[in-house]
């Protein structure tokens, strides 16, 4: 989890009675917390950062002990500081410019909000580097190629503001995912545009529930295709509007189907195994980071098919599964409430998940 600063509620009040109160709120009271969460100390006078940023554990602030007498005054700071403590900033990069999250910074002409325009990528850090950097940027620029956009920053120039913006969020300790957003800008027509607006987010992982991998997960379809499918563009309004019938079914994904064929789930590749024959839709669909990564281990050890897949051809699947960045390799044992393979996890989907564990905690 990325660690994030927050700023003195008590900048007037001397910065070693602070600390103080910190030490004794955070060490003496240290005991009875658990969890894990973080705690922040006073910066060093002229360092231009008011707080610095900790480990600590903050899951339980009932039970924080009392400070011994010092006055009515000193006990409200502390508890002023505890509330703010909750409050702790976090940065994004927009245009150049480092700000925190909350800050009012997209123009509301932009022709991202206006019409949707625009594209994104998102990846992962893996032991504290950015998984597959190369091929996520080279993915981002063709996306924004396809709807006459210009990356603003170079690949080495975004490393380093990536770089650079974990560093603000005190996050060089724990892998996070990174997001880059780029749209068309301001607009005073609504449909035309001059300058771009690029951002990048940095969010905490989200990991799924493990018995979505030991157990498998569930897929609802929809007769659907995406725009422009190679381009990983801003549209996902059937992923949005649809957000709540896939909780009521009980799904991870939608599985977009059209004219016959399967193509993709809303935010990830989908494979399947017909006894050893690894198969997988080719065309109108995003050719996923996760989904090369597949092909390429899958090869040593099974046939690989890429070609159109009938949508008759999941009945016949003896094994289903998903990739993506942030699902990984996800099995899939049941679609529109007709069970894949039993019902259970394959083994050979077993064995796919164990070769992308192994090349990934080695990358």
């Amino acid at each position: 989890m990325c660690r994030r600063e927050f700023d003195s509620p008590y900048p007037h009040i001397n910065k070693k009675r602070q600390f103080f109160w910190w030490f004794l709120f955070c060490g003496m009271g240290e005991s009875n917390w658990k969890g894990v969460g973080e705690r922040e100390f006073p910066a060093e006078e002229g360092s231009g950062k008011p707080w610095v940023s900790q480990a600590f554990d903050i899951s339980h602030p009932a039970h924080v002990k009392k400070p011994p007498s010092g006055g009515f005054f000193d006990y409200a700071i502390m508890a002023s500081l505890l509330r703010n403590f909750k409050q702790m900033k976090k940065y994004f990069y927009l245009n150049g410019k480092v700000l925190p999250i909350d800050r009012p910074a997209l123009q509301i002409n932009d022709i991202g909000i206006l019409r949707g325009y625009g594209v994104f990528d998102f990846m992962r850090t893996q032991n504290g580097k950015i998984f597959h950097w190369d091929d996520h940027f080279k993915r981002f620029t063709n996306s924004a190629k396809t709807l006459n956009l210009k990356v603003p920053l170079s690949k080495a120039s975004l490393a380093v503001a990536i770089g650079e913006l974990s560093k603000k969020n005190h996050c060089q300790k724990d892998d996070f995912s990174v997001r880059l957003v780029l749209t068309g800008g301001p607009t005073e027509d609504g449909l035309s545009y001059k300058k771009p607006s690029f951002a990048i987010l940095l969010e905490d992982i989200y990991d799924f529930p493990k018995t979505c991998y030991q157990d498998g997960a569930k897929l609802i379809s929809l007769d659907y295709e995406r725009l422009l499918p190679e381009s990983k563009n801003n549209n996902y309004i059937w992923t949005v509007k649809l957000g709540a019938l896939k909780k009521q079914k009980g799904a991870v994904d939608l599985l977009y189907v059209a004219k016959g064929k399967v193509l993709e789930a809303s935010m990830a590749n989908l494979f399947l195994f017909k006894g050893a024959t690894l198969i997988t839709p080719k065309d109108g669909v995003l050719k996923g980071i996760t989904r090369k990564i597949v092909l390429k281990l899958a090869k040593h050890h099974f046939k690989i098919e890429e070609r159109d897949v009938k949508i008759g051809e999941l009945e016949s699947a003896t094994e289903v599964f998903l990739s993506s960045t942030n699902k990984l390799i996800m099995p899939i044992v049941n679609i529109d409430g007709k069970k894949i393979g039993g019902g259970k996890v394959g083994e050979n989907t077993k064995k796919i998940i164990e070769l992308y564990e192994n090349y990934a905690n080695n990358y």
